[in-house]
């Protein structure tokens, strides 16, 4: 798959303006609206599209919550007041994790590859297994913080391609991840849970915060 082949049907705002200073965080949305699992795997292939990965690696997985049952789920581990009763009026949740093991799959996405891009060279095989091992290298931190900022990247893309889909979105992280494999099974040695989005039709207006001007963060070098 490349970014440029994808069929974009269900685009329905194409305002980029809109799209990415119109986005804001949706705490109550509409349960009878319901989002089909063919424009969910849309979404999730526009937004794989065009995230930036290292080396094209692509480490992050997503555990897609599209069930009455599901929903109650993952809604009995978020902690309340915060996030308690979000995720059961979206259409869908998603919680975001970093792939630890990525290179178990980078043979078969390298071959892939190559059937896009004839000339991608072959040295980059041996370069990213070795790239690997250094990340690996001792408490793995340097690994952790690699697929971190990645599966961040996947999330902030996620709800941009969400909006221009003319859906709404909400990030959480009060939560208590470490029951996550009671309830879905998600294996936490290779999988660290990042954040719990959701994502369906909001039933109110977009609530406007203060932020901070650019100078506030800018340190000059």
């Amino acid at each position: 798959m490349i970014g440029k082949d994808l069929p974009k049907s269900n685009i329905r705002n194409n305002d980029f303006i809109n799209v990415v200073f119109g986005r804001r965080a949706t705490r109550f949305m509409n349960p009878d609206f319901k989002v089909d699992r063919e424009e969910i795997v849309e979404i999730f292939s526009e937004m794989n599209a065009c995230t930036p990965s290292a080396v094209n690696t692509q480490p992050y997985k997503f555990l897609v919550i599209d069930s009455d049952e599901g929903k109650k789920k993952i809604d009995s581990i978020m902690r309340p007041p915060f996030d308690r009763d979000r995720t059961t009026s979206c259409s869908f949740a998603v919680v975001v994790f970093a792939d630890r093991k990525w290179i178990e799959g980078f043979d078969e996405l390298y071959q892939n590859e190559i059937t896009i891009v004839p000339d991608y060279p072959e040295m980059m095989v041996p370069v990213t297994y070795e790239w690997y091992e250094e990340l690996t290298a001792g408490d793995g931190s340097y690994l952790d913080k690699s697929i971190n900022f990645q599966a961040g990247q996947a999330s902030m893309m996620l709800q941009c391609i969400c909006r221009a889909h003319g859906l709404n979105t909400s990030v959480m992280d009060a939560w208590d991840p470490e029951l996550l494999t009671d309830l879905f099974g998600i294996d936490l040695e290779r999988y660290i849970p990042e954040v719990v989005l959701t994502i369906g039709k909001s039933t109110g207006p977009a609530t406007e915060r203060y932020r901070y001007t650019g100078d506030h963060f800018i340190i000059w070098g």
